[in-house]
């Protein structure tokens, strides 16, 4: 846990972060396989699962620009709520530090530009990326601390569903 003049992290910030988002039910909700809880694309997808809603992972590098536009396009401007979430290194893009979440918040096609809603408001705003930079943060190879793709996901409510979603 991350201290801040002697106060954890969560009680100077009082946001979501790995800690307070691997608890108990989704621990046993997500199958670990050969690695603990790093927070890859597919053990993220998997824990909005275990919350009801649907979601699909896309690795970077099994992906290209084309695709991911065309994804976000999609996402838009569906009929159906869907959330893009990243997962990309910092440093591609100018920031401190490295692999990091964020979800888009909007994608404008004609400056073909996406707003990373940054989950750490106390470090970053929220703030507008070239998609062609964007695309290269989630395909970075230089991975400091963990061996998981980064890439992009999609999470929506099951069309059918009546159950009440928390994402």
């Amino acid at each position: 846990m991350y201290s801040y003049h002697s106060q954890t992290f969560s009680e100077v910030y009082r946001y979501w972060d790995s800690q307070n988002i691997w608890n108990g039910s989704a621990s046993k909700c997500i199958k670990e396989t050969t690695t603990p809880w790093q927070g890859s694309l597919e053990q993220i997808a998997g824990m909005l699962r275990c919350h009801g809603a649907e979601a699909a992972s896309v690795e970077a590098s099994k992906s290209d620009l084309d695709q991911f536009r065309q994804t976000l396009v999609q996402a838009f401007s569906s009929s159906q709520l869907r959330f893009v979430g990243l997962n990309f290194d910092r440093k591609v893009l100018g920031q401190i530090g490295a692999g990091h979440h964020s979800p888009i918040g909007a994608y404008d096609q004609q400056s073909d530009r996406v707003l990373v809603m940054d989950v750490a408001r106390y470090k970053y705003p929220p703030f507008w990326a070239a998609l062609k930079e964007v695309f290269q943060a989630m395909n970075s190879t230089e991975q400091e601390y963990f061996s998981t793709p980064r890439g992009y996901l999609v999470a929506w409510v099951p069309a059918a569903s009546s159950a009440t979603v928390v994402v």
